[in-house]
């Protein structure tokens, strides 16, 4: 399910700002220290998603008793449950017309068909991705990240941001490769969940 900009503020988001084109986080000015050339600005947008999806912490790396004591509660074999708050940050120079960093319209329908259809009400244990990963946030944020920074063009997509539980939250980001294949989506210039049982 997505609840994009909607439900409670998360208690450890960055965000500062929610407006009804999108959520920014900050705004920085770089350049010339010396004044020699002009200030760029650059803006960062954060949108925000929502789905449910369960989970086991595991490794067949491991045997089962180091699991369970590794993992805890978190190792049941039945599972639990949570529901993700994902924070997609994309950064750029403001488009001098619209004032638009992005086409919101665009990263809507990208993440909600990359990650929120894939994962919401699944068991990501059974997803491909976690194969050979265990389905930490620390993995999941990384995933996203993956299945997203190929479909934006270079250097927009700033972090990912996750929200697992009231005090779980984890940041991916990484420098994009030189061989970045090009965006495939057209693109314009310009309260948190808590463990629940699985059910099997």
């Amino acid at each position: 399910m997505s609840a994009v900009g909607t439900g409670e503020s998360p208690p450890l988001s960055p965000l500062v700002d929610r407006g009804a084109r999108g959520m920014h986080s900050r705004s920085e000015l770089s350049g010339d220290p010396g004044g020699a050339s002009p200030a760029k600005e650059k803006i960062c947008v954060t949108r925000q998603y929502q789905f449910c999806a369960a989970h086991r912490l595991h490794t067949d790396a491991l045997p089962d008793d180091v699991n369970r004591a590794v993992f805890g509660k978190c190792n049941n074999p039945n599972g639990h449950g949570h529901t993700y708050t994902v924070l997609v940050t994309l950064t750029g120079e403001p488009d001098p017309h619209t004032g638009d960093v992005t086409d919101i319209e665009a990263v809507d329908r990208l993440v909600n068909q990359k990650i929120v259809e894939r994962f919401d009400h699944r068991h990501l244990n059974h997803d491909p991705a976690f194969l050979h990963l265990v389905t930490t946030g620390e993995n999941l944020a990384r995933v996203i990240w993956d299945e997203l920074v190929n479909e934006v063009p270079v250097g927009r997509l700033e972090k990912i941001g996750l929200i697992e539980t009231r005090d779980n939250y984890f940041e991916y980001r990484a420098d994009p490769s030189p061989g970045q294949k090009p965006p495939s989506v057209p693109w314009s210039p310009g309260a948190p969940g808590a463990c629940i049982p699985a059910v099997s």
